[in-house]
């Protein structure tokens, strides 16, 4: 099946649309400030509704979709609607830019797309052995990041035009929908091994996904504090304008790439201490952002904080679906995506919350929390190991 012409064809289609959810929530995040600037009645949580409701709305989706894709809705279906709704949302904000409602309304409709289209990865767990796993996966954050990168940057360009001009970006989508329209996804074999058999809970889901599940909150609120603060820290710094902060925003998600491209290439995820390492590295990447004095050691940072998250995101995907039968993948994908989604939406109100609890600038003070957030998982997995069962037994 990997070697076939449809599976080359089908894995295509995914990655293609990956490219959309690269651009994801944090998509817009460089005209949040020109946002700020042209809606001054609003709060600055309430501009960054504009990137955090997407998540909510893909959270709420993936929850309601979780038990029903590939039972009642086929993966075709579903990815096709997301691919839908994520060109109408996204692109109609560019339209409708006098009224804060009316984007807000659109950018719900595409946050619902992205749940929609969540399900790709299922077909990548679904289709792909327990051997091939990582390198698709990887090359598939490599399309994810990339891709978003790109879309990053232009935003951030077509933003110092004006910040409605930005949503043009979203016309893309149109190429992944015309490739979902011409495969077939929904006829595959299990590939599960006899270890995943045997590891996989009979009839239902192992407890242990909620570890996961709760990991990925944290690494989503952690990556996703610099990500929304970007284009107010690199205004706060003088570092530039949109454009600056859409190329900044950009290595995070060249970093995220990065991490698909190693994914698995020097040090494989079954090893015992590999999430505590990316936690190590996020913690690294939230200094240099906290002590940077020039915008080349602040991309550094940026770039480390998604080569080190995205990593970690991968990892839970693969240690879920270790231990989860080809009829309960779809669920597991939806509990450990609706985390990172929900890890996303909940990040401003961390941002407030910690703004209003520590006097001072929340732009620095939500770093120090981030550090404080990356810290506690280096200690945590460096004394509890993460792994499923069978990988800790593993010789």
């Amino acid at each position: 099946m990997s070697n076939s012409k449809e599976f080359r064809k089908t894995i295509l289609a995914v990655y293609l649309s990956s490219i959309i959810a690269g651009s994801g929530t944090a998509g817009l995040n460089a005209i949040l400030q020109k946002l700020s600037e042209a809606y001054p009645q609003y709060s600055r949580d309430t501009i960054y509704l504009i990137s955090t409701m997407p998540s909510l709305a893909a959270l709420v989706t993936i929850l309601i979709l979780g038990p029903i894709v590939g039972k009642k809705l086929n993966v075709k279906t579903t990815m096709i609607i997301g691919l839908i709704l994520c060109l109408v949302g996204g692109v109609m904000p560019a339209i409708f830019y006098r009224s804060y409602a009316l984007i807000l309304f659109f950018r719900i409709a595409f946050g619902i797309g992205l749940g929609f289209i969540s399900y790709r990865l299922t077909i990548i767990l679904n289709m792909c052995g327990a051997d091939t796993r990582p390198k698709i996966l990887g090359t598939n954050l490599v399309f994810q990041h990339l891709g978003g990168a790109l879309i990053q940057i232009l935003a951030g360009l077509f933003g110092d035009i004006h910040y409605s001009a930005a949503f043009y970006v979203y016309l893309i989508t149109i190429v992944p929908l015309l490739m979902v329209f011409s495969v077939n996804v929904d006829k595959r074999p299990d590939v599960s091994t006899e270890g995943e058999q045997k590891q996989a809970v009979k009839g239902g889901i192992d407890r242990r996904i909620w570890v996961y599940f709760f990991v990925t909150i944290l690494i989503n609120i952690a990556y996703s504090i610099p990500s929304l603060n970007n284009s107010s820290f690199v205004a706060f710094r003088g570092f530039g304008e949109a454009s600056v902060a859409g190329t900044t925003q950009a290595c995070f998600t060249v970093g995220a790439a990065c991490a698909g491209l190693l994914l698995d290439s020097f040090v494989k995820h079954t090893k015992k201490y590999i999430v505590t390492a990316y936690s190590a590295i996020l913690l690294l990447a939230v200094a240099l952002i906290m002590l940077s004095n020039n915008v080349i050691l602040y991309g550094l940072g940026m770039f480390l904080v998604g080569f080190s998250t995205q990593n970690t995101f991968s990892i839970m995907l693969m240690y879920g679906r270790s231990m989860t039968l080809e009829p309960n993948v779809p669920q597991v994908q939806s509990i450990i995506s609706s985390a990172g989604y929900l890890g996303c939406f909940m990040a401003s109100y961390v941002i407030s919350l910690i703004g209003s609890i520590i006097p001072g600038n929340v732009l620095i003070t939500s770093l120090y929390f981030t550090i404080a957030l990356a810290s506690i998982l280096c200690i945590v997995f460096f004394v509890k190991d993460p792994r499923p069962k069978e990988l800790q037994e593993a010789k």
